[in-house]
């Protein structure tokens, strides 16, 4: 009886399998009609979507960096937070529960029936980036990304990143960009957005992830019997933020609101921001320090997990 070389017929075996199964990473390059379309509106309002979770990160309108953390389910809502220029929380909400970080007090206000707000389009030539709080049953989350180069009638610029993903790149005067990111290995999945004026990026919305599994940690309001006991609490209702620019400049002294958290964190580091009426006889060497220490604990309590910051914190003087 003949014998079989096993080795000659695995690579047969393999060999037939790649020429009918071809590998992702050889697959054609996409249409960019069809990677337009594959940019979804990240709300409730979008009936398609049964879940989403994604990272937004700006430094509009104020000039602060912020970073913020959302996701979503039909069934069970928001889970959110919201972090300063050093990456410390400063504003979470789960099971329509919210927790405030005063900085300049070491202490956290606790309030309920509260849900995130999260405002991110183009409409008319005109940008909004607007993240705050509302009650009421009032939530407005509205994150679209598609809309920055809706008006635009120039084809962008496809190009290859690596084995699985494409992006699309728009270009216009000013040296404005605008980058979609796609993952297209087995079926268009949409990544990221960037928009970014000359070396300067503006604003992020990346790790999108649609109707998959949501973080946990997002989800659940922690004990707060669990707060490191440096920290003071505080419960109260507290009036939200309808617009953040307004809430910042009208906001009266003794008033707390997300715009002043973080000015807060800000103006430990930049002069510029303790002018607001809001902050006065506040100590600003010694908050910082405090807040250098409490910060990372409050991270560990609420369990944050941003990582790898795509806009950096301004240093003081800058």
């Amino acid at each position: 009886m003949m014998g079989i070389n096993r080795n000659f017929v695995c690579y047969v075996v393999l060999l037939t399998y790649c020429v009918l199964f071809p590998a992702a990473s050889v697959a054609e390059e996409p249409e960019i009609a069809r990677l337009k379309q594959a940019i979804p509106v990240l709300s409730p309002e979008n009936e398609a979507l049964n879940s989403f979770y994604l990272i937004g990160e700006s430094v509009i309108p104020l000039g602060v960096p912020v970073t913020f953390e959302a996701c979503w389910t039909r069934d069970r809502g928001f889970g959110f937070v919201q972090n300063d220029q050093l990456g410390y929380p400063i504003f979470f909400i789960a099971e329509k529960k919210m927790l405030l970080y005063d900085a300049t007090q070491s202490q956290v206000l606790l309030d309920e029936k509260v849900y995130p707000q999260a405002l991110i389009f183009n409409k008319d030539r005109k940008l909004t980036w607007n993240t705050g709080f509302g009650g009421k049953e009032k939530t407005r989350f509205f994150v679209d990304v598609a809309s920055l180069v809706s008006s635009e009638k120039q084809e962008p610029k496809l190009s290859r990143i690596n084995e699985t993903d494409w992006k699309l790149t728009y270009t216009f005067e000013r040296q404005t960009e605008v980058i979609y990111v796609f993952r297209v290995d087995q079926k268009i999945a949409f990544k990221s957005a960037l928009f970014k004026s000359g070396k300067q990026i503006l604003f992020t919305v990346r790790n999108v992830a649609i109707n998959q599994p949501v973080p946990e940690r997002l989800m659940k309001f922690p004990d707060i019997r669990s707060l490191p006991a440096e920290i003071n609490v505080k419960e109260e209702t507290i009036v939200p933020d309808d617009d953040f620019g307004k809430a910042v400049s009208e906001v009266t002294e003794g008033a707390f609101s997300l715009g002043r958290a973080l000015c807060a964190t800000a103006a430990m580091e930049n002069e510029q921001f303790r002018k607001y009426p809001f902050f006065s006889n506040i100590n600003w060497e010694q908050a910082k320090q405090k807040h250098k220490l409490l910060g990372p604990k409050l991270k560990t309590f609420l369990k944050v997990d941003i990582q790898n910051l795509v806009i950096q914190p301004k240093q003081a003087g800058n």
